[in-house]
């Protein structure tokens, strides 16, 4: 007999696995010499959850004549209100920033998020 809970119809999550802090970040306007920029920053208090980040893949390109590096992964998460693309994150204790590039409501549930995450670097 089939489980009618089997893994199309409901997200299978195991929570033992988010062992990374992750740490959102605002969009600041931050003014300094050369004008006014936009900076991310934790907000205060930082607003933080633990998560399981898995990476994919990375490559090595070329822009604006420096190679630099793009890693490319996910983080599964515990269901947020309020997430959307675009926003940063954080992950100590390295404290790499990461651009979310787009949020999965994993299986339409509202129990999981999955966030697919960019890290753009130089390569040294």
């Amino acid at each position: 007999m089939k489980n009618s809970l089997d893994d199309s119809v409901w997200p299978v999550t195991d929570t033992s696995e988010f062992v990374h802090k992750i740490i959102f970040l605002e969009e600041v306007e931050v003014q300094d010499e050369s004008g006014v920029r936009i900076d991310y920053l934790p907000a205060s208090p930082p607003n933080w959850t633990w998560a399981k980040i898995r990476w994919m893949k990375g490559t090595d390109v070329i822009q604006a004549g420096q190679i630099t590096s793009q890693l490319y992964g996910t983080v599964t998460m515990n269901f947020r209100r309020g997430l959307v693309a675009k926003i940063h994150i954080k992950a100590p204790p390295s404290d790499a920033v990461y651009v979310v590039q787009s949020v999965e409501n994993v299986g339409n549930r509202s129990m999981f998020h999955r966030l697919n995450i960019v890290s753009l670097g130089a390569n040294s």
